[in-house]
């Protein structure tokens, strides 16, 4: 009998045990789910990735800057390629203007963060990554990041961009909170 109750007691225990994870897991997609979809999406709007432009310092270890794109993946998971198929070549000392801006998705913004990484990249039969600058744009809500890819050593900028609003509406919000104080 006493062995009876051990094993009616385990078993009992461990059916116990799954039901709670698995109460705990349906829990945790539901408020996670309705998180996110409280969160306004108009948040996002007029914000931007934008890439100003791209430059090769004169002394650049990047002898071969031919047949050359950039490559922006976001969350790890949307991958947006500007330039491939293009032939860019840039040549130490010369920079190329760029001016890409891509919206972003209120989908994409994770906690008020928005994580993302730049490469660029050489084509060719095997893509060779030249260079890779990753970085996480916090409080995205409240506030624009500008963000400078550098080769260590070289005093010119690779590439220049910026997660946020337009500099004329983030002008324009901070005169209208300037006018209500």
């Amino acid at each position: 009998m006493r062995k009876i109750m051990n094993d009616l007691k385990s078993n009992f225990t461990l059916s116990s045990l799954m039901f709670a994870l698995a109460l705990g897991g349906l829990i945790d997609v539901v408020s996670t789910r309705a998180f996110h979809a409280f969160r306004a999406p108009s948040s996002t709007d007029g914000v931007s990735l934008s890439i100003t432009n791209l430059a090769v310092d004169p002394m650049s270890r990047l002898h071969d800057t031919s047949k050359i794109f950039i490559r922006a993946t976001i969350n790890k998971t949307v991958v947006k390629e500007f330039g491939r198929g293009e032939d860019w070549t840039v040549k130490p000392g010369e920079k190329l203007p760029l001016n890409i801006n891509v919206p972003v998705q209120a989908g994409w913004v994770q906690n008020d963060e928005l994580e993302f990484k730049m490469e660029l990249v050489r084509e060719g039969f095997f893509e060779q990554t030249l260079v890779r600058c990753a970085q996480v744009a916090k409080q995205l809500s409240n506030y624009n990041r500008a963000f400078q890819c550098r080769i260590p050593g070289e005093s010119t900028v690779l590439f220049s961009y910026r997660v946020g609003r337009p500099p004329e509406e983030s002008l324009e919000v901070t005169k209208t909170a300037a006018l209500q104080k």
